[in-house]
């Protein structure tokens, strides 16, 4: 037998296996995912959850907090920012708190000394969790975006270029995801659960696999809801609410889950967002992006490029040029991209 559970330890997975001394009996298998806190793992394990080993652990861990400041407050969220509960364009998603007039790109990434227009880019996976609603410390701000890439770009840009990279970059986006769910599903129905290919086995595309599982988690849970009112059944039961949280299916007997949950809200966007670019044709732009993003970008800025090329010739201004990462891909700030959150909190959420 084997077990997966979760993406980054949110989702504990645990079974056991007995009767294996009773040979006449079949062997008994029970599996259960568990909801990463200390209070489920308490429930299960009982008055012994306690070892001098994780105690010791614990002072360590909170010595080290301590040390790294990480309870420090660096301001406080008016709201909560999801990653892929709603539309990139609601003023609840981190990719509008990103990209929005007045979000992290025009206020923290944004170098005033450029006098260009920017087209800053960012790749929805950069934020990997949500942001709640309240304090916002030194910890919530590695959490929700860890990675210490910097911000490079592209200067000098025609506009009639730059308005095609963000749709050359999310070709295919939703489309592309309810393929990849209907192979899921069918792999599900089949006996064979996730395609467990070269990047499934090395870890790549984690995200990809992720959305579509939770996908499937929530397009089960509307399907069963709308069953059950469409039979008449009990309106008090189909409207019983539950924290969200995963809803595990795997091939064993019996429901696996430690707790109840109403499986997390999902909404298909594209996989890249952009601030929008001033409507003026005769701009050249900087296209400003996370450096973990220059190859993508470069590819994009070129096929761009030949889509425009009748437009750009009849303008002496815009050079026909071949995007280059030794020629081109610049930096553009100093600011790193798991700072500018804590930098944009200190700006905004101090009022």
């Amino acid at each position: 037998m084997s077990l997966a559970s979760g993406r980054y330890m949110e989702t504990l997975g645990w079974m056991s296996l007995s009767g294996l001394d009773e040979p006449e009996q079949k062997p008994k298998f029970t599996q259960c995912y568990l909801d990463a806190n200390r209070v489920t793992y308490e429930f299960h394990e009982g008055e012994k959850f306690d070892t001098l080993e994780g105690v010791q652990t614990s002072a360590k861990l909170t010595r080290a907090a301590e040390a790294f400041d990480i309870h420090h407050r660096l301001g406080v969220a008016p709201h909560s920012f999801f990653g892929y509960r709603v539309l990139s364009t609601s003023k609840e998603s981190l990719s509008y708190l990103f990209t929005g007039p007045d979000g992290v790109f025009e206020t923290i990434v944004k170098n005033r000394e450029h006098s260009n227009p920017m087209l800053g880019i960012i790749h929805t996976t950069a934020m990997r969790a949500d942001l709640y609603k309240g304090n916002f410390t030194s910890n919530d701000q590695y959490v929700t975006m860890p990675f210490d890439n910097f911000f490079q770009y592209v200067v000098d840009v025609p506009q009639k270029t730059a308005e095609e990279v963000l749709g050359i970059l999310d070709a295919g986006g939703p489309d592309q995801n309810k393929a990849q769910l209907r192979q899921l599903r069918r792999g599900f129905e089949m006996g064979e659960g996730i395609p467990r290919d070269q990047n499934f086995h090395l870890g790549h595309d984690v995200n990809e696999y992720y959305l579509a599982w939770i996908r499937l988690q929530s397009g089960d849970h509307h399907h069963q809801q709308h069953t059950l009112m469409s039979e008449g059944s009990d309106s008090q039961t189909t409207k019983t609410s539950y924290e969200y949280g995963y809803i595990t299916k795997d091939q064993c007997p019996g429901n696996g889950n430690g707790a109840i949950h109403t499986p997390l809200p999902i909404v298909d966007q594209t996989e890249y967002v952009a601030t929008s670019i001033p409507q003026d044709s005769s701009n050249l732009i900087d296209a400003v992006f996370n450096s973990s993003m220059a190859k993508f970008i470069l590819e994009a800025l070129n096929e761009a490029r030949l889509l425009t090329l009748s437009t750009l010739k009849s303008s002496p201004t815009h050079p026909n040029r071949n995007y280059t990462m030794e020629k081109d891909v610049k930096e553009y700030n100093t600011a790193k991209a798991n700072e500018v959150l804590g930098l944009y909190a200190q700006s905004k959420w101090n009022n």
